[in-house]
């Protein structure tokens, strides 16, 4: 006669991972925070760096920055703009000749969803290294 093996659920479960759905979805909300905090310094220099149009007074050039927000729980928004009211101008005319912040989501996009992919990764694999761009001073609130 061969034993009986089995278990027995103290939760239903649908509950058990309807809250580790939830718990990933909080997790990758945190890690978009940390990877839009992460680069938003990297991106706002790049485009200081990268504008095309020729500075008259530097001071659009200047005024280039990045915000991050968390907006809600469940959404980080991360703002690429320009200080001064004639951004518009520079961004739109001409066909968007002058503009740097399609050029700069064009190039970073796909910088940070990379990251945000690899940090995903790395939490799912609790042996493997923590992905080299990124250190544990990174996930400290602040």
């Amino acid at each position: 006669m061969s034993p009986k093996t089995g278990f027995r659920w103290e939760r239903p479960p649908e509950e058990v991972f309807g809250e580790l759905g939830e718990y990933f979805h909080l997790a990758v909300q945190d890690i978009a925070l940390v990877v839009a905090k992460k680069f938003a310094p990297e991106i706002e220099s790049w485009m200081m760096q990268n504008a095309p149009w020729r500075d008259r007074s530097g001071i659009a050039r200047k005024s280039l920055y990045t915000e991050v927000n968390q907006v809600s729980r469940s959404a980080v928004e991360l703002i690429l703009s320009h200080g001064v009211d004639y951004g518009v101008f520079l961004e739109l005319s001409h066909a968007g000749k002058w503009g740097i912040i399609d050029r700069a989501l064009d190039v970073w996009a796909p910088i940070l969803w990379k990251a945000i992919q690899d940090l995903i990764r790395w939490i799912g694999d609790p042996g493997s290294p923590m992905p080299a761009s990124f250190s544990w001073s990174d996930f400290k609130r602040k």
